[in-house]
């Protein structure tokens, strides 16, 4: 009897080692998710803030700087979709957040490559009120962020709610 009690004890060790190691590696999977997202996605949207800002303070003289963040911006969506996607961290809500703010800033001209980009004065002025929107949502340079993956979320859907 004594051997069976040793037993059942120790098979209950090992089940409550292996879920906890499951549950752990399920939060460190999740820290990633947040990670990614405030790195890929909000540092890269406050830095294209920064750069409307610039090029605002400074007459366009390089548009190509602001059109190169939002190449930046839209990459890091893609790349933090695709990696929460493969280890099953990306909810179909979140998908779909993620998408329409793909969406969102492929309105915006991407990066020709060419130095000589001109900006016409309909650009400027969606420029503008992008920043001034990215800044009501909570996006900006000198304005703190969290890397919450719920917050992320909800200033995407803010910012594609104005």
């Amino acid at each position: 009897m004594k051997k069976y009690y040793i037993s059942i004890s120790i098979l209950l060790v090992v089940i409550i080692v292996a879920i906890s190691i499951l549950y752990y590696q399920d939060e460190k999977m999740n820290e990633v998710k947040s990670d990614m997202g405030s790195r890929m996605i909000a540092s890269n949207i406050i830095q294209l803030e920064g750069a409307i800002m610039f090029q605002i303070q400074n007459n366009w003289n390089e548009p190509n700087n602001v059109n190169e963040k939002v190449e930046d911006v839209i990459e890091g969506l893609y790349m933090t979709r695709s990696v929460a996607d493969r280890f099953n961290k990306l909810s179909s809500e979140d998908d779909e957040i993620l998408m329409r703010l793909i969406r969102y800033f492929e309105k915006f001209r991407s990066y020709s490559g060419f130095p000589n980009y001109s900006i016409d004065e309909k650009e400027i002025k969606a420029y503008v009120k992008l920043r001034e929107d990215l800044r009501d949502v909570g996006w900006g340079m000198n304005i703190s962020y969290s890397s919450s993956w719920h917050e992320l979320i909800e200033k995407a859907n803010k910012l594609m709610s104005m």
